[in-house]
């Protein structure tokens, strides 16, 4: 009986010191993260998972790979078969006059040419916070809307967010 209540309260302790630690790992200030706590992040959750602390995080990352990443001219992805470079798919980009990301096109290559894939269309709030991402697949020559997230603010934090995924749209 005294060897299971000590394995139980050594277990609970165990379990207490593991969870701090998480949670250290979590509310580290933002300049220690290192890029693979961002990567493991977008693995591990996806905007549906209501962390408001994960959303934040995410919309902020948006923020610098649009200011940041994204402020790149078109660019092409090609893969090495038979002793060629062959197309895989590129992605065109156009931005706002404040330099922040409008539209992201991506086109997949058939054999012969480009095929319009699927779009993102970014828009901004009055302090250039992402407000609204907008995913669309292009279907039977239209631009069809897939998944929406919109995003409020309250003295840049996210204060709210609603994702919208589009379902049988014909």
């Amino acid at each position: 009986m005294k060897k299971s209540l000590v394995i139980v309260v050594l277990f609970n302790l165990l379990i207490t010191i593991l969870s701090f630690a998480q949670i250290r790992e979590v509310n580290k200030p933002e300049f220690e993260k290192p890029l693979s706590y961002y990567n493991e992040q977008l693995q591990n959750k996806t905007p549906e998972s209501h962390d408001i602390q994960f959303i934040q995080e995410y919309a902020e990352l948006l923020n610098k790979l649009a200011e940041d990443i994204y402020l790149t001219k078109n660019s092409a992805f090609q893969y090495w078969k038979s002793n060629n470079w062959e197309n895989n798919y590129q992605s065109l980009y156009t931005y706002t006059p404040q330099n922040k990301v409008d539209v992201v096109i991506n086109q997949g290559w058939n054999g012969s040419k480009w095929e319009p894939g699927y779009q993102s269309t970014y828009t901004y709030d009055a302090n250039s916070n992402t407000g609204q991402w907008v995913q669309e697949s292009y279907t039977n020559s239209a631009w069809v809307p897939s998944s929406r997230y919109t995003y409020q603010f309250d003295q840049s934090n996210i204060s709210s967010y609603i994702t919208e995924l589009y379902i049988n749209q014909e």
